[in-house]
């Protein structure tokens, strides 16, 4: 008996797009892990400053500054060419530190500067304190993008600068005009040039995400070009993206345009992962090349209007 053979279908799964009340679940769990990631750091470097500040440098606190990798690129070149000797103010410890830290942007990228530095971490608190006092009221206009991108290269040139001149010199050239250096002096004898700057660092950073991060730190601009050669990136998931969303773009403290790009390559992200948490389908994630997501799924009309609604909302919210 002949048998009726059925032709074989494949059901494309539907896309299951995350309600108001999901997405803002994700972005809370994100951000409060981070925000603790912050804290964390923030608490062990203020105790040093603190320590050292109240019982004097001849306390058994270690200096603060010898967990700064910056001070570790600052003296490479003098360590290696003269046999082991460093620049003044830097110790073996700021070498190890450096070479973790890019240890780590192989591996994620910049998420020392997400995650763990201080400086950074100072910045966001006072955008959010920026917010809540001014709310939407008092913002300063952001720089047309050309302008912007432009502007964003300055902290190639300051690295550049800054490292010949150490090598060349032997001294710390840039030690006195480093906000982070500052920050950590704080109550001592501080270079005027890095005071000035960290104030104005401060007063910028109540109305600009990240304005040193994003225009003026050489230690910044150094991490971003190791992690170029990162594998592990937040990689754009096209089939499940969503058409007229920029939920990702909203969510990004660096100003980048996420939905531009299928890999977030740019130096100047810093892995926070809020564009990831903030996207309604998961198009969004931190992936490998090889596992970037290849297969087609399909939106249904109760996720397309759930969508279409947590846009809305998102866009007000701005």
């Amino acid at each position: 008996m002949q048998q009726d053979v059925k032709p074989h279908l494949t059901v494309l799964p539907k896309l299951k797009v995350k309600n108001k009340q999901e997405l803002t679940r994700d972005k809370r769990r994100v951000s409060l892990l981070r925000r603790s990631v912050q804290v964390g750091f923030a608490t062990l470097i203020g105790y040093h400053v603190i320590g050292i500040l109240v019982a004097g440098e001849n306390s058994t606190i270690t200096n603060p500054e010898a967990y700064c990798p910056f001070g570790g690129l600052e003296t490479f070149y003098t360590f290696v060419s003269s046999g082991g000797h460093f620049v003044p103010h830097t110790h073996l410890s700021n070498l190890v530190v450096l070479v973790a830290v890019l240890v780590l942007a192989l591996v994620a990228k910049s998420a020392f500067c997400g995650w763990i530095c201080p400086l950074g971490a100072i910045q966001d608190w006072l955008y959010k304190l920026g917010r809540l006092v001014f709310r939407a009221k008092l913002k300063l206009p952001g720089l047309p993008l050309k302008v912007d991108r432009l502007a964003r290269k300055f902290k190639y040139l300051v690295l550049g600068w800054l490292v010949f001149e150490t090598a060349r010199t032997g001294v710390m050239v840039f030690r006195d005009y480093d906000p982070y250096s500052a920050l950590l002096n704080l109550g001592k004898e501080v270079a005027l040039g890095g005071l000035i700057i960290l104030g104005v660092t401060v007063a910028l950073a109540l109305f600009v995400e990240r304005p040193w991060c994003s225009y003026a730190c050489p230690l910044g601009a150094a991490i971003g070009l190791t992690g170029y050669l990162s594998l592990l990136k937040i990689r754009r998931d096209e089939a499940t993206c969503l058409k007229g969303c920029t939920l990702c773009n909203k969510a990004c403290p660096s100003g980048l345009e996420v939905k531009k790009f299928k890999t977030i390559s740019s130096p100047d992200c810093v892995n926070c992962m809020s564009c990831v948490a903030g996207c309604p389908t998961g198009a969004l994630a931190v992936r490998l090349p090889v596992l970037t997501i290849n297969h087609i799924k399909k939106t249904s009309p109760e996720g397309s209007l759930a969508a279409s609604s947590i846009i809305q909302s998102e866009n007000r919210e701005q």
